[in-house]
């Protein structure tokens, strides 16, 4: 699922109605394209012109008009390597935390020090597994509009 970034609208974009924006944008970029006629593109940028841009989808060339263009976004991909590692630390410190309050509680026995190890691994595996998830998302930044 693609989220459109955050505080992102038409009206406080810089440039979004300068196509010499659009020019700027590093071919191989991701983007998406939303036409006037309401079709939705994905690729990646190849050629821009002043009178329109390339974009390659599934090993082909698309062409698209800029008068055909009613907005241009682009694609930020998430890591979902980096997400899992955060969420498994925020999981192993949130198991410790946990498996401390019961190892206090008991009075230190062994068995709770051997709980409270399988509360930190297995609350860091959930923690890893939910930041995966939420790390791969794209979001989405507005960099083009027409009038």
């Amino acid at each position: 699922m693609q989220k459109i970034k955050q505080g992102s609208t038409a009206q406080d974009a810089p440039g979004q109605q300068d196509w010499a924006a659009v020019q700027a944008i590093a071919k191989g970029r991701k983007l998406v394209i939303e036409t006037k006629n309401g079709e939705r593109l994905e690729g990646k940028l190849s050629n821009t012109s002043d009178t329109g841009l390339e974009l390659i989808r599934k090993n082909k060339t698309v062409s698209v008009a800029g008068t055909d263009i009613r907005r241009i976004y682009r694609l930020d991909g998430g890591s979902r390597v980096k997400a899992a590692l955060i969420g498994g630390g925020i999981g192993a410190g949130v198991g410790a935390g946990a498996g401390a309050g019961v190892l206090s509680a008991t009075g230190g026995s062994d068995s709770a020090a051997d709980f409270m190890a399988g509360m930190t691994l297995a609350i860091a595996g959930i923690g890893a597994a939910i930041g995966a998830i939420a790390g791969g998302q794209s979001k989405r930044t507005l960099i083009y509009e027409s009038k």
